[in-house]
């Protein structure tokens, strides 16, 4: 049972480190522009702003990928949850532009026996400048959501 522990771990420490170091080099390319500032001014903050969207990203994306992980684990015993999902409502953006689908996901543990469930919404649909609408497909991100590789 410790295994699939370590499993919950190991993903959690994997992702975790992959957005630290992006942060990292954001924050490093955010130094080295600031040091520019002086002598190549336009470079210079042109390094430092790219610096800035890498520590957003790292910082922003990290902690979504950190939560999606910890959902598809049981965090009592860290075995992987079977997810069952089905679509609970759609909605409109208030400007009527886009159409949104919310998924409930029902996860049960078949180690341990936890069951928990969780709601995400998904983009279905967008109207762009033109009248023109796009659909998305949503139960290929709804599968790609639930789905973690090593």
């Amino acid at each position: 049972m410790e295994d699939y522990k370590d499993q919950r771990k190991k993903a959690i420490k994997k992702t975790i480190f992959t957005y630290l170091t992006i942060t990292v080099i954001g924050a490093v390319l955010a130094g080295i522009g600031m040091l520019l500032r002086g002598k190549a001014e336009g470079f210079g903050i042109v390094m430092g702003l790219i610096g800035l969207i890498f520590v957003g990203v790292g910082v922003f994306e990290g902690c979504s990928e950190v939560q999606r992980i910890k959902r598809l684990f049981c965090s009592k015993c860290g075995y992987g949850y079977t997810i069952k999902w089905e679509e609970s409502q759609r909605s409109e953006s208030d400007d009527g532009k886009k159409v949104y689908a919310y998924e409930t996901f029902d996860c049960t543990c078949e180690n341990c026996g936890n069951e928990t469930s969780f709601t995400k919404k998904f983009l279905a649909a967008s109207v762009n400048e033109k009248g023109r609408v796009t659909n998305y497909n949503v139960q290929k991100k709804v599968k790609d959501y639930i789905t973690f590789k090593f």
